[in-house]
């Protein structure tokens, strides 16, 4: 739970430490949950946070604590929904050379969808194509693949994020609520399945998708968490099946535990919401914490895992070029978006 909670930590940044698999389960799991944390103290997280940045509206007009129990609920309907079509997804992989023929087309679909949604096309296209070179190059630098890429993301988001964040307006404190939304959950549900078929599609191209398809019922903080948690859960189906598990902690852990997933979902969802009212009292410490988090978050990967040192203080600056351009930070996918399409031509 803290993990997710914390800016700059991303699961993959597991992979290297020395934990059954079970308990990497547990804490990447649980980071999910508590993912929507970060975001919406203005420091969005990895490449889920163009999904997550839709809680930050709320969080401008205080209301931080419902957007919390919107996407944790969001979390909770892609872990039901996952456990109900889980028996019917062996049915899917009989599709596997169909999706390996489609991928191709649509990475192009989906990136190129996501560049003419940009409000500054040529500064979202230029710097999808700087972070592809950029990618390439650590991709190949001969270090661990896994190893990279966590370090990657977190300096490129959750240090990035961190350091360009506003501050957070006064919350309103309100009693802890259940927040659900079937139509919106599964829609995010939906995005999910396109993740386990197309590995190589990040969270946020899936979501930039449903908006061309579903239109204004894909908005929403339940399809972000249930977009999050389906994603990740379905991406074990696509390792068994396809051969592609995605997240890199998938691929190390290789296993969930079925019989105890619904408690594992219910207890983090219940912690989350339990989280929400302390941290809502706190927003003005950690408003003045911010030079502190960014320092010991930085200090703290490099120290874990010193040969990532330059990556993560390239990976920073690269971050901050949308804040100081306004581009939309989705655009720095184009570091794994490009070296993918190099890699299937």
């Amino acid at each position: 739970m803290l993990l997710g909670a914390l800016p700059g930590f991303h699961p993959n940044l597991l992979v290297g430490l020395t934990l059954q698999r079970e308990h990497l389960f547990q804490i990447a799991f649980g980071s999910i949950f508590s993912s929507i944390i970060p975001a919406l103290l203005m420091i969005p997280m990895s490449e889920m946070a163009p999904l997550l940045l839709l809680g930050q509206k709320e969080t401008k007009e205080g209301g931080m604590q419902s957007a919390i129990a919107k996407f944790s609920g969001g979390v909770l309907f892609g872990v039901l929904l996952f456990i109900i079509v889980f028996p019917l997804y062996r049915y899917f992989a009989l599709l596997k050379p169909v999706f390996l023929h489609l991928t191709l087309p649509f990475l192009i679909f989906t990136s190129s969808a996501t560049l003419l949604r940009s409000k500054n096309f040529r500064g979202a296209a230029l710097l999808f194509m700087i972070s592809g070179i950029y990618g390439y190059g650590i991709l190949n630098s001969g270090l661990d693949t896994n190893l990279v890429l966590g370090a990657h993301f977190s300096a490129m988001f959750g240090l990035a994020g961190l350091a360009t964040a506003s501050k957070i307006p006064k919350q309103k404190l309100m009693k802890i609520r259940l927040s659900f939304n079937f139509s919106a959950s599964v829609v995010g549900f939906i995005g999910g399945l396109l993740i386990s078929f197309f590995p190589a599609v990040t969270p946020a191209q899936a979501y930039v998708v449903l908006l061309l398809i579903f239109g204004n019922s894909a908005r929403g903080l339940w399809a972000a968490g249930s977009l999050a948690s389906s994603s990740l859960l379905l991406s074990f189906q696509s390792l068994a099946y396809l051969g592609k598990g995605r997240m890199a902690v998938v691929e190390v852990v290789q296993y969930f535990p079925m019989d105890s997933l619904l408690l594992y979902s219910i207890v983090a969802f219940v912690l989350v919401l339990i989280m929400s009212k302390p941290l809502i009292y706190r927003v003005n410490q950690i408003n003045n914490l911010r030079e502190v988090l960014l320092i010991g978050v930085f200090a703290s990967i490099v120290l874990l895992y010193p040969s990532a040192g330059p990556i993560v203080l390239f990976s920073f600056l690269l971050g901050l070029i949308p804040h100081k351009f306004g581009i939309e930070r989705i655009h720095l996918m184009g570091s794994l978006i490009i070296p993918t399409l190099l890699w299937y031509l």
